[in-house]
């Protein structure tokens, strides 16, 4: 509701940067590595960038409009999931001879996401888990629609270059309003949930 109520978009931003712990950082670094080098490949660096943070900040944005309760969720998983859904689309929708040629690893990453989001909706049902599936499957969904809006990654698209100038421009503003706003979190997450609960408590009789 912080974000969907009180518009504090910088939430959407920040999280693609933040993690919970040391080996969190390093997974989502070692699977950046691998996926963004192939999408970096075809698409080059700053359209890479663009779907990078376009995916991320998607998912963030599924995950606070399809979870329920006070989540606190961070880490860049839900654009890591975004950068495989770009390959699997590529398999789908880009131009031949490309498609037939990405057409086999997409079908490979597209039955690891599938493993990991099913496994990941299972633990959330039974024990509650520490993933935020919405947010892999957002960026998941995302990613697999870049390639209907940038079919041939040989063709030079001016628009999405400027889309990847405004997002990082985004993601400057969302750390200054994040800096500016810090008084309003605490020093960790639980801290964090259990002020924001508290605050609501204390609102409830104005609508908050």
């Amino acid at each position: 509701d912080l974000v969907v109520q009180q518009l504090e978009l910088y939430r959407l931003v920040c999280p693609i940067f933040l993690h919970g712990f040391l080996l969190h950082l390093v997974f989502n670094m070692f699977a950046f590595l691998q996926l963004g080098s192939l999408v970096e490949y075809f698409y080059g660096p700053l359209r890479l960038v663009a779907f990078y943070l376009a995916t991320g900040i998607l998912a963030s944005l599924v995950s606070a409009l399809a979870n329920t309760g006070v989540v606190a969720s961070v880490g860049a998983s839900g654009a890591v999931f975004g950068l495989a859904g770009v390959l699997v689309g590529m398999g789908l929708f880009s131009v031949e001879p490309l498609r037939e040629q990405i057409r086999g690893v997409g079908r490979m990453l597209f039955i690891q996401v599938a493993f990991w989001i099913v496994l990941g909706f299972t633990i959330g049902a039974v024990w509650g888990g520490p993933f935020d599936n919405w947010a892999h499957l957002g960026g998941f969904l995302a990613g697999i629609g870049v390639p209907l809006v940038s079919r041939d990654p040989a063709r030079p698209q001016r628009w999405l270059e400027v889309v990847g100038g405004v997002l990082i421009a985004a993601v400057l503003a969302s750390g200054i309003w994040a800096y500016r706003d810090g008084s309003n979190a605490a020093d960790n997450a639980d801290s964090d949930v259990s002020a924001v609960l508290m605050r609501r408590a204390k609102g409830a009789g104005d609508g908050w």
